[in-house]
């Protein structure tokens, strides 16, 4: 992952958008422009207000994004190589849980479960998220999903709202209702102490027992 933030400035011309050779950070490798493999785009909640933010997620050796290599590399490497019976699952938390809600929307027939614990989802408008989804065909095998998130500290109250309803909006787009749970505690924070909690919880509603 790189990525390359700036701050608002005190004084600032409009339009002039251009990075001063003082701001660049030692150590910055980055390709220039017409070398940089394919990008995506993400959204966020500019709490801090930067007038410029570059991110990429890519392999710089091939150019695969997380979600490829995952797909194509690391899960033909665990099942060569380990006896998994077959049974492919695939959680986070925190930024890991909404790239896990993302590769399980994208691949919801490779994987038995997807544990989706504290997403960071609100990096997306809810609108976002309808438009996404309603793009999405889920008539075939479908991953469950366990969906968590606390209420308690001030990163949960931002995730809160939006991972409260992303349930709804997976059954609005044709996601078998049965295949999905969302648990919200108001007293859960965001640490691994209460997601130690309902991970066992998720490997239950994920694996059936």
């Amino acid at each position: 992952m790189t990525v390359t933030v700036k701050k608002a400035a005190e004084e600032k011309t409009p339009g002039d958008d251009t990075k001063p050779e003082d701001e660049t950070k030692p150590g910055d490798d980055t390709k220039p422009e017409d070398e940089k493999p394919q990008g995506f785009t993400i959204y966020f909640a500019n709490i801090k207000k930067w007038t410029e933010v570059n991110a990429t997620f890519f392999n710089r050796e091939t150019g695969e994004r997380f979600s490829d290599f995952l797909v194509n590399d690391v899960i033909p490497y665990v099942e060569k190589n380990y006896n998994t019976n077959s049974v492919r699952g695939f959680a986070g938390s925190s930024n890991g849980g909404l790239e896990a809600f993302y590769i399980g929307m994208e691949h919801p027939e490779l994987f038995s479960y997807i544990g989706v614990i504290s997403p960071a989802m609100d990096f997306f408008a809810s609108e976002t998220w309808d438009e996404y989804l309603s793009k999405k065909d889920f008539s075939g095998d479908t991953a469950r999903v366990y969906i968590y998130c606390g209420n308690q500290d001030f990163i949960e109250k931002l995730q809160h709202d939006a991972t409260a309803e992303i349930e709804g909006k997976m059954k609005k787009a044709g996601y078998p209702a049965d295949k999905v749970v969302t648990v919200l505690d108001n007293d859960g924070a965001h640490n691994e102490g209460f997601w130690a909690i309902y991970f066992t919880e998720m490997l239950k509603f994920g694996l059936q027992f």
